[in-house]
């Protein structure tokens, strides 16, 4: 549990692994704190699946080196998140399904992380439609990435830096990778 007196942060860097049933806001913790995991060449692996992985965490940033989610082999959910942004790639291993969820709270979720999103193994799924902003996607063979009706748009790390601006590209997939539409 994050945050019992208002706020709460999950650091996980330089190699670290959290192994965990479920990571969230602590049950008494006000709503108006803030509740954040921090990822830089940092990995969460998920124990168990059915159910809320990732809950009620207002911020998940990933560093310059980047983040994994493992969801070793079970289906979990991260919800209730605001943003997922930094300068660093997001990567979804392992067997199962992560599904990154923000409609059922009605937030509008920003994912602005400037880094790639790479699935390796089995799928990830998108919120349903938002607008994504990385630098890329890279879809192992055999994996598959769900846009759930979401839009994902191609930024130059360049362009961020000078213009604050964006350009739109195909996404490139690895055949027979999946890529579903909706």
């Amino acid at each position: 549990f994050l945050g019992n007196q208002g706020s709460g942060s999950l650091y996980i860097t330089d190699g670290g692994v959290v192994s965990a049933n479920q990571i969230q806001r602590a049950l008494n913790a006000p709503s108006s704190g803030t509740y954040k995991v921090f990822l830089d060449d940092g990995k969460i692996v998920a124990k168990q699946g059915g159910g809320l992985f990732l809950a009620s965490i207002n911020n998940v940033t990933l560093g310059e080196n980047g983040g994994i989610i493992d969801t070793a082999g079970n289906n979990v959910t991260l919800e209730a998140c605001y943003s997922i942004d930094g300068t660093g790639s997001f990567t979804k291993k392992g067997d199962g399904t992560l599904t990154i969820k923000y409609d059922s709270y009605n937030i509008q979720c920003t994912y602005s992380a400037h880094g790639k999103i790479i699935v390796e193994k089995g799928t990830l799924k998108l919120p349903s439609n938002q607008t994504i902003y990385c630098e890329g996607v890279e879809v192992a063979e055999g994996a598959t990435l769900d846009r759930n009706g979401s839009e994902i748009i191609i930024v130059d790390k360049e362009m961020i830096k000078q213009k604050n601006g964006r350009s739109r590209v195909l996404i490139q997939i690895n055949t027979p990778a999946q890529l579903k539409e909706a």
